[in-house]
């Protein structure tokens, strides 16, 4: 992660070399994007970049675990703010929707997001998995065993399984409404079409239908 000399920075100064770092790695993915581009665009001398960054890499996962995450946060709906009044298939879809919405704003962090999921042979991929991975299956595993313990789960039903395959669904399933709507425009801040809310829908159902507990009302 970034060394303290790139935290003492001005905040101005340390978003523009976020920023056209985002910029580097949306355009040209992480094996081809360039320090010398990053730090000709920043401003700054090629010197300083290795007084913030231990290299491009260490760049790279400050953007996915660190800058990504802070920007997310403010797209959390209510619902996310307080998962434990609300059963896991509500919680589920209100992830889905806003991991759209920030996506729709944040196209070009987006792009670094679906260069991990197709590049999980990479290095890279396997750091991330080291340093965020866990924190991310912590919370599906938080969500997955609070849904078993009020029975929302049918009998017998594995949550290690289910904690382990959300997120990976969550993202093909985005991926696809990104990749092949009909139309390129759909998602957005405050509107999300209909032909990506059947998906989102779809998606919900199906998992529901099959490992919901037919006898708990579910509140999505």
């Amino acid at each position: 992660m970034p060394k303290d000399t790139f935290f003492n920075l001005p905040n101005d100064k340390r978003q523009l070399i976020e920023n056209t770092a985002i910029t580097e790695f949306a355009a040209h993915g992480f094996d081809k994007a360039s320090i010398n581009s990053i730090v000709k665009n920043s401003g700054i001398a090629k010197g300083s970049f290795y007084q913030y960054f231990t290299d491009k890499k260490d760049l790279f996962l400050h953007l996915i675990i660190s800058v990504a995450g802070t920007r997310k946060i403010k797209y959390m709906s209510p619902v996310l703010q307080n998962p434990e009044e609300h059963d896991f298939f509500t919680v589920i879809k209100e992830l889905f929707i806003s991991g759209l919405r920030f996506a729709g704003e944040s196209p070009e962090l987006e792009k670094l997001g679906m260069w991990i999921v197709h590049n999980t042979s990479h290095p890279v991929y396997k750091e991330l998995m080291e340093k965020a991975g866990k924190v991310s299956a912590n919370i599906y595993e938080d969500l997955v065993s609070r849904a078993l313990a009020r029975g929302e789960f049918k009998e017998g039903v594995d949550g290690s399984y289910i904690s382990h395959i959300f997120p990976a669904l969550l993202t093909s399933t985005m991926d696809y409404c990104l990749a092949y709507s009909d139309n390129k425009n759909v998602v957005g801040v405050s509107e999300i079409s209909d032909e990506v809310m059947e998906k989102v829908d779809l998606m919900i159902d199906f998992f529901r239908d099959g490992i919901g507990n037919d006898h708990r009302r579910s509140d999505v």
